[in-house]
């Protein structure tokens, strides 16, 4: 029987191409990506949520075979929670299917005996409102239960809440047609010859197979990597014939518009993509706002990871208007307004992050400047922590500077973060460097006192703000003939 996992059910949703990988693509070309911000506050919020229950069982094995079969025991004696239980459970009306489901906590239902013990599955996830394949992984862990004891009909997600509690609870009933119907779905893609498409989105940071499925975009040219291409875009050029970036190159734009969900905005970036990847270069798509050439300051915030403080600004780095840089964070166990990195450059001490704000607000009001972030992570996040009077000082001076990017020029290279447009304009980040080790120095610099670490973090927090000087300065350049 080929084993298919409980995950593979919200990978049917997400991209069928990795469902049909997993059966049948080659080991040799899977490489595991790096954990990502979204699996570090999953972990984290998991050990917190964990505690919830204080005594656990945790299921540790050697192999798939014993994880079940201490699963099994577990459950036998009746042990009140079990974490990472292992279960699988042939599929009944499709013979060659093996279904495995690990669970991240097995509850034994109050009103149960141990001699007769009845378990619901709990899920732990970090997402506010739950998703179609959020359900079907529940559905299919009730499912997996339904051979013992006849199985419980409901089972709970816990998602991050607000304190005392932090944890709210959602019950979720068993659907049988939904899990049935995402079953045989699974089934078809298993048994097709060749694999699906590619279509590249945020999940596939995630997904052990994006470097092969990135490496065979580029060598067919294929149109995932167009930007501002949604999968219905994508979806309706393929069924119209249109596979490479070259075909929507050479298209003229009234015959892209005929297409199903593709309208006037969306034929012009396509076009526009398509031939900047095709000619290896940056296409202008509209003048530069005047305000891009006024005093400004570019900002970079970087946020805890761990479940309690993950919004929470714990570093500020920021360029003045004569384009220096600055690093600030927060210390709140310190009496000192400073201290001097191995390096020598200073970097200020904050009480808490309500200061770094006001600091920012301070130094844009003093010089009449616009501050410049990437993305509206920054501007999402000042809104949600800082104080009402700097919020309404900052909201009038905040912009977007990934938004002007979008609107006035084409990069020749897929996505848009801060890291792929500074890798195209020659700038290099420091070796190693990622938010989640920058969060860890951090950590170990309030820890240990490690100078040194903190010097790590703020070459990785300044790197950023650098990157959009860069970027600014390039863009100014290229609108007007310069680069």
């Amino acid at each position: 029987m080929r084993p298919i996992k409980a995950h593979t059910l919200r990978d049917m949703l997400e991209c069928s191409r990795r469902v049909w990988l997993d059966a049948h693509g080659d080991p040799a070309v899977r490489a595991e990506p790096p954990p990502n911000f979204a699996q570090a506050r999953g972990r984290s919020f998991e050990i917190f949520a964990r505690q919830r229950y204080g005594s656990l069982r945790p299921v540790f094995s050697a192999s798939w075979d014993e994880s079940v079969a201490v699963t099994r025991d577990l459950m036998a004696q009746g042990v009140r929670v079990i974490a990472g239980a292992s279960l699988e459970r042939p599929h009944p009306h499709q013979p060659d299917l093996l279904v495995r489901g690990k669970i991240d906590l097995l509850v034994r239902a109050v009103g149960s005996s141990r001699d007769a013990a009845l378990y619901f599955p709990v899920e732990v996830k970090t997402v506010r409102e739950l998703r179609t394949e959020d359900r079907l992984q529940l559905d299919c862990y009730l499912w997996l239960l339904e051979s013992d004891l006849g199985g419980p009909e409901q089972g709970e997600f816990w998602l991050p809440g607000r304190p005392p509690e932090w944890i709210d609870i959602a019950p979720h009933r068993y659907d049988e047609d939904r899990l049935f119907d995402a079953f045989r779905g699974v089934g078809d893609v298993l048994r097709q010859e060749s694999a699906p498409p590619i279509y590249l989105t945020g999940h596939c940071d995630s997904c052990s197979w994006h470097t092969h499925c990135r490496t065979a975009a580029n060598a067919e040219g294929a149109i995932t990597l167009l930007n501002g291409l949604s999968r219905r875009s994508w979806e309706s050029l393929i069924a119209a014939g249109l596979h490479t970036v070259d075909q929507v190159a050479d298209q003229p734009p009234e015959a892209l518009r005929r297409l199903k969900g593709i309208g006037p905005a969306t034929v012009h970036q396509l076009i526009s993509s398509a031939r900047a990847l095709r000619d290896r270069d940056a296409v202008l798509l509209r003048a530069l706002p005047e305000e891009l050439f006024h005093p400004i300051v570019m900002l970079d915030i970087e946020t805890g990871l761990s479940f309690q403080d993950q919004g929470i600004p714990w570093s500020y780095g920021w360029s003045g208007v004569d384009g220096d840089l600055y690093a600030a964070v927060v210390a709140r166990y310190t009496n000192a307004d400073q201290t001097i990195l191995p390096d020598g450059r200073p970097v200020r001490l904050l009480h808490d992050y309500a200061e770094g704000w006001r600091m920012i607000a301070d130094y844009a009001e003093a010089h009449d400047a616009l501050v410049y972030h990437w993305s509206g992570y920054d501007s999402g996040i000042m809104r949600q922590t800082a104080p009402p009077d700097v919020a309404a000082i900052l909201n009038r001076r905040m912009r977007d500077l990934l938004q002007v990017f979008k609107q006035c020029v084409m990069l020749p290279v897929r996505g848009r973060s801060i890291k792929t447009v500074a890798a195209y304009l020659g700038y290099a980040y420091p070796p190693a460097s990622d938010y989640a080790q920058a969060w860890n120095d951090y950590r170990r610099w309030q820890m240990d006192n490690d100078h040194t670490a903190l010097q790590r973090a703020m070459a990785y927090q300044l790197a950023d703000v650098e990157a959009m000087l860069i970027a600014r300065d390039w863009l100014v350049r290229r609108a007007s003939g310069e680069a």
